[in-house]
């Protein structure tokens, strides 16, 4: 019995795996709602649940092969019902109503309840609805019974979309034709109706008060001369109909009763008049048609569009008349009494009517041709303003460095501003308001309409953006103290020095032979001819790289307060980052020719400022040494290097060259050229500068990788001479060769014997350990020789410094015999500096 029983259990435990998948295909299932209905805030995503329950109330769900398309029809009745709910009154007395199944959903887009404009309801929208509706109708699942009712409601809420998307078209045809007509659309013949009215001798008292100054002006007024009944009717639309309906049970008098009809909604102009009791039937239809065509001439007519373009077009012929001139002499010459068709047309076609009635020629004419534009007695407040921002806020370069504007690197406010650039100017300069010297400012979106206030004469913007937002560094206030006084001390003595910032832009990737690539990973538009398309591969496709190095020869201004360092003549140098790798002594020998070209290396003193790059950090040995190289090339008496603080590179003034450098890399796609068969296969094996810079250490090798990558050098330079800073072209400089790199690296063989190649840290502190006299002529700050004399006007004797070890604190005496310390200095023992 047991075994039996046991046999029997697993045979009903065993289930087929098909039944098992068709139950499953069968399963119904709707998607989640969002969160419950009070932790909502979005009146849409409601409505969403709502349809959501509707399905769920009537057993209604999707198979697993129909889900997509049923979150699809969820969405298309959620938009359908959410874009008519605004315009479901005028929808209602246009014969548009909504299903019944659907009436519980209206009520939740009500745009009035949020201070929102309530948007126009058109064609293409609707249209688009009812289309969307008709495609999920079309879907095979909509053809089971469990959907019938169902979709019974979407087919009538999609024919009533595409009945009233009928409607509309027809409209906007009927529209059309009519503004295109060159004659007014309704004559006054056509709305015109006369009626009789007998006098009432028996009046109720209501009635009579109703129309008792209409019948005493009647009592006062000549028989046959017309009286405006819409001066006595109500203003309320409602009491107006009343008071005209029942206009022949109040006159006790005999009068004809004229209706003209206007067409749209502008209503119907009324008149009446009193003919005598006992004339002759022929003679009071003469006489009534005489008024009747009188009336006609006063009448206003409404021209179309088409009319008024017309008299324009023809009147600027012969003529220069302005629109709003031309029409308002084609109102007073034709009678057209038509509404502007804008708003500002109208309030245009008040002040012209006024000028007009003035009848003043000079006030006819456009009043802005006289308007110059705000008084300049603000202009020497803005340069100081503009001197103020460049040399005391420190304007910071935005890091995605694609906008020629610069921002606000302090969050200060605009009363502050104004405080602060005050006090800078003299006694008798007129300062502008706070709210006029928020207007001169560059707007934060150019593309606002809010952005026409702006004149843009200060080029900043006053913002602070999230991607401005650095870490700061415990060093930064001495960092830009040490930039200030380089900057005073450059003024001091701008007759004898050269001041030069150095920086390296981030660096271009070049694709493969047949794959063209951006040369900034985020671009801009640019013009390109209308039937070409500017396409480029994404950047995964690259193995080279080139790196622009910018190189600014400062011209330094006569005072700090009154000068910007952001002026003087820029260099640019394309290099390739695998066949020549950024390095101080290149830098160094790439600065030392261009001065030579400037014809500056005669000035005794030369300061350098640059970020804390590895090329540039003036704690590397590296760094330290390719200055003393420069410093005994050349015929410098003292040679001054500064640093930004760390995380502060943006004080770089080359940083601002950056953006218009990618002013000419917009429109480029670099590509370099092939190479031989040997060469490709090699390259195409090399997986990183490592390994191609084996690659290159073959001379031939070499030399093809170096022509295929020129064309890419020479199309950026000659994109980077077409550039200007402050109406000064850019110019170019070529990489330094290894021979001149050499040349420059034997400088320090005046001191020992030649150091190595290998430029790190370590193997550089080694070698110097046995050079004490070449350790014993640099330190961080600066360098510099008494080789000038007593007759030189800068100070060739700046300190002298007693140093007991290498790193260790160092004491000093000033040129004026005061005393103090110094950290990081690195001078022998009672040396002379």
């Amino acid at each position: 019995m047991g075994t039996e029983d046991s046999g029997a259990e697993s045979g009903k435990a065993k289930r087929n795996a098909f039944e098992v998948l068709i139950s499953g295909a069968r399963k119904l299932s709707l998607p989640e709602p969002y969160a419950a209905d009070g932790d909502i805030v979005n009146n849409k995503r409601v409505l969403y649940n709502r349809v959501l329950q509707m399905l769920q109330k009537a057993g209604l769900g999707f198979t697993p092969t129909n889900f997509d398309q049923g979150k699809t029809l969820i969405q298309t009745i959620t938009n359908c019902i959410w874009t008519i709910d605004p315009h479901i009154d005028t929808l209602r007395e246009r014969s548009f109503y909504v299903p019944f199944l659907f009436e519980h959903l209206i009520g939740y887009n009500i745009p009035e309840n949020h201070k929102h404009k309530k948007l126009q309801l058109e064609n293409s929208s609707v249209l688009h609805l009812a289309s969307c509706l008709d495609r999920c109708i079309e879907q095979p699942y909509m053809s089971g019974p469990m959907w019938f009712s169902f979709k019974n409601a979407l087919t009538q809420l999609s024919e009533s979309l595409h009945n009233y998307s009928d409607y509309l078209e027809k409209a906007a045809n009927r529209m059309e034709e009519n503004r295109a007509k060159m004659f007014p659309v309704r004559s006054p013949d056509e709305g015109q109706s006369i009626e009789l009215i007998y006098p009432k001798y028996i009046v109720k008292p209501g009635i009579v008060s109703r129309y008792k100054a209409l019948v005493d002006h009647l009592r006062n007024t000549e028989e046959y001369k017309p009286i405006c009944v819409d001066e006595y009717t109500p203003e309320s639309t409602r009491q107006r109909r009343y008071y005209l309906d029942h206009l022949k049970s109040g006159l006790p008098y005999k009068c004809m009763h004229l209706t003209f009809s206007t067409g749209n909604n502008l209503g119907s102009h009324n008149f009446i008049w009193r003919i005598s009791p006992n004339v002759e039937e022929a003679d009071a239809v003469a006489k009534n048609t005489e008024v009747i065509q009188l009336l006609k001439q006063e009448l206003p007519s409404y021209h179309t569009r088409a009319m008024r373009r017309s008299f324009i077009r023809k009147a600027s012929l012969i003529c220069n008349l302005k629109a709003k001139d031309a029409r308002f002499i084609y109102k007073q010459l034709s009678g057209d009494s038509a509404e502007a068709e804008t708003a500002d047309q109208k309030e245009i076609d008040a002040r012209v009517y006024q000028a007009f009635e003035m009848e003043d020629p000079d006030i006819i004419t456009d009043l802005r041709c006289h308007n110059k534009g705000q008084p300049s007695k603000y202009d020497a407040f803005f340069e100081k303003a503009k001197q103020y921002l460049e040399n005391v806020i420190e304007t910071a370069v935005d890091e995605r460095r694609h906008d020629e504007m610069t921002h606000l690197a302090q969050a200060i406010s605009v009363p502050d501003l104004l405080r602060c650039v005050k006090e800078t100017c003299p006694p008798e300069t007129a300062i502008p308001s706070e709210q006029w010297l928020r207007l001169q400012f560059a707007p934060k979106c150019a593309s606002t309409y809010a952005s026409l206030q702006f004149t843009g004469k200060l080029q900043v913007k006053f913002q602070v953006q999230s991607r401005q937002l650095r870490k700061t560094h415990e060093d930064t206030h001495y960092a830009s103290a040490i930039f200030r006084y380089l900057k005073e001390f450059c003024i001091k003595f701008r007759d004898f020095t050269v001041f030069v910032c150095m920086d390296d832009k981030h660096h271009c990737k070049v694709g493969e032979p047949g794959h063209p690539v951006a040369a900034v990973d985020r671009g801009k538009r640019v013009v390109v001819a209308e039937d070409k398309v500017f396409a480029v591969s994404d950047h995964v496709f690259t193995k080279f790289s080139v790196v622009p190095s910018v190189t600014m020869l400062v011209d330094i201004p006569e005072s700090i307060e009154e000068g910007s360092f952001y002026r003087g003549q820029v260099y640019v140098g394309v290099k390739d980052l695998v066949l020549e790798p950024s390095s101080p002594l290149r830098h160094i020998a790439e600065l030392k020719q261009i001065l030579l070209d400037e014809e500056l290396h005669s000035k005794p003193i030369l300061c350098l400022y640059t970020d804390g790059g590895l090329d540039h950090r003036l704690t590397y040995l590296s760094v330290q040494l390719s200055l003393v190289c420069l410093f005994l090339s050349g015929d410098f008496d003292m040679l001054i290097a500064a640093r930004t603080p760390p995380m502060g590179s943006w004080r770089n003034p080359p940083e601002r060259i950056m953006s218009i450098l990618n002013l000419a890399l917009q429109a480029v796609g670099l590509m370099r050229s092939e190479a031989s068969d040997e060469c490709e296969k090699k390259l195409h094996s090399a997986g990183g500068l490592g390994q191609l810079r084996e690659v290159a250490k073959d001379p031939a090798m070499r030399q093809e990788m170096k022509d295929s990558i020129e064309p890419v050098k020479v199309l950026l330079t000659q994109m980077f001479r077409r550039l200007y800073l402050k109406d000064k072209k850019f110019k170019c400089f070529t990489a330094a060769t290894e021979e001149a790199i050499e040349a420059l690296w034997e400088q320090l063989q005046k001191f020992g014997p030649p150091l190595g190649n290998d430029m790190k840290q370590p193997s550089l502190k080694k070698e110097l350990k046995d050079r004490k006299q070449l350790v014993s002529i640099f330190f961080l700050a600066f360098l510099t020789y008494d080789t000038a004399g007593d007759t030189a006007p800068y100070p060739t004797a700046m300190v002298k410094v007693c140093v007991i070890k290498v790193g260790q604190t160092a004491t000093f005496t000033s040129s004026h015999g005061e005393k103090g310390q110094m950290l990081n200095v690195n001078v022998a023992d009672g040396m002379k500096l």
